[in-house]
């Protein structure tokens, strides 16, 4: 099994469910663009959803060293700008990319995971934790254009 997502640029669109730091669940949607540059792999993208102040939309950059030849992991480096700056680490198991991420202080922690079910589709389940409490999880789906 090779993987397509994050490994061959494209745009994917995601919908699934967002969970907030209350535990309330509402509909998500967004989007993703993987991009393959000489400096390294960028995944830009966005979520939406429905709260009670209108439409919230979180935003992320990760910059990804690519995978070198024989291995199964690297590093990535995430912005955010509700978060900050999160470092870590992505993972190929299987049929699944893992990753686990944290605020330089280490106040802020993620985990996250994406697991292939064809090349033009994947779930996505994670959260973020932050001075130990959980403050987002989201369960998506996501489709190649």
């Amino acid at each position: 099994m090779e993987h397509t997502f994050l490994f061959q640029e494209g745009r994917w669109v995601a919908n699934g469910n967002y969970t907030d730091e209350k535990n309330d669940r509402r509909p998500a949607t967004g989007s993703t663009e993987i991009t393959h540059t000489e400096r390294g792999w960028i995944n830009a993208g966005s979520m939406m959803m429905l709260a009670g102040t209108g439409l919230v939309t979180f935003e992320n950059r990760y910059e990804i060293t690519p995978f070198e030849e024989g291995k199964d992991f690297t590093d990535f480096k995430a912005e955010n700008p509700a978060l900050g700056t999160l470092s870590g680490k992505l993972v190929i198991v299987g049929d699944s990319i893992l990753a686990v991420s944290s605020s330089p202080d280490g106040s802020t922690v993620a985990a996250e995971y994406l697991r292939m079910l064809d090349d033009n589709s994947y779930e996505n389940r994670g959260f973020v934790l932050k001075g130990g409490r959980k403050i987002a999880a989201w369960e998506l789906e996501l489709q190649k254009e």
